[in-house]
């Protein structure tokens, strides 16, 4: 029987998904249901770690089964948003799709427990740009970036994005790359001092290597 730190981890998963992910929500929940009936799926799950929220153990099972929808492994790449609508997809189809993920990818899905999640959100250089043009415009001076948990290192690049949020712009307009998101409150200064990075650094116990398909697809699910 799995254990009430990892029942409560899940809830607490399940709790924080309802709103803005709703379909990983639906997927914890069926899971947790299906670990408190497969007792060796959650003696698996339950040695990954002593405190499963701490480790989040349930984000780990999420990955890995949005890892075999972007592999294209059935039911997932059929399951998994875009490819279905949430409204459309059952508990039963869920809850099927859930045990055949442990059935058939077993030694694939316990390598995925065993990994702590990469949660390189790019979507975070929108709250570390202001800070570092904060600093900038205080000190005048170039800025180091050193990042613990860089994974790989998406957020040392902040100053490479284009920044076009609710209420500021910032950044070259033709980067690749543009961020968006529901900024609240004052927009930051932007124009007080330049932002000069001279050096830029990060570290990680699994780095990801982008130019790995392999990597790349695990870091995006």
């Amino acid at each position: 029987m799995a254990s009430p730190a990892l029942l409560d981890a899940f809830d607490r998963q399940v709790a924080w998904c309802a709103a803005p992910a709703p379909f990983t929500a639906k997927v914890l929940a069926l899971s947790r249901l299906w670990l408190q009936q497969d007792t060796a799926a959650a003696a698996a799950f339950d040695a990954v770690s002593a405190d499963p929220a701490a480790s989040a153990v349930p984000l780990r099972w999420a990955a890995a089964l949005h890892h075999l929808a972007l592999q294209g492994a059935q039911p997932w790449s059929s399951l998994w948003p875009p490819a279905s609508d949430l409204p459309d997809v059952s508990a039963g189809q869920l809850g099927n799709a859930i045990e055949l993920a442990w059935a058939l990818h077993r030694p694939q899905m316990q390598a995925a427990l065993a990994s702590p999640p990469q949660t390189n959100e790019v979507q975070r250089s929108a709250a570390l740009l202001p800070g570092l043009l904060h600093v900038a415009a205080v000190t005048g001076l170039p800025l180091v970036l050193l990042e613990i948990g860089a994974s790989a290192g998406l957020n040392l690049w902040c100053d490479r994005y284009r920044h076009a949020h609710r209420s500021w712009q910032w950044g070259d307009p033709a980067s690749p790359l543009t961020l968006h998101s529901d900024w609240r409150g004052p927009a930051p200064t932007l124009a007080a001092a330049p932002l000069r990075i001279v050096r830029r650094a990060g570290c990680d116990a699994r780095p990801v290597d982008l130019a790995q398909a392999d990597d790349s697809l695990r870091l995006a699910s």
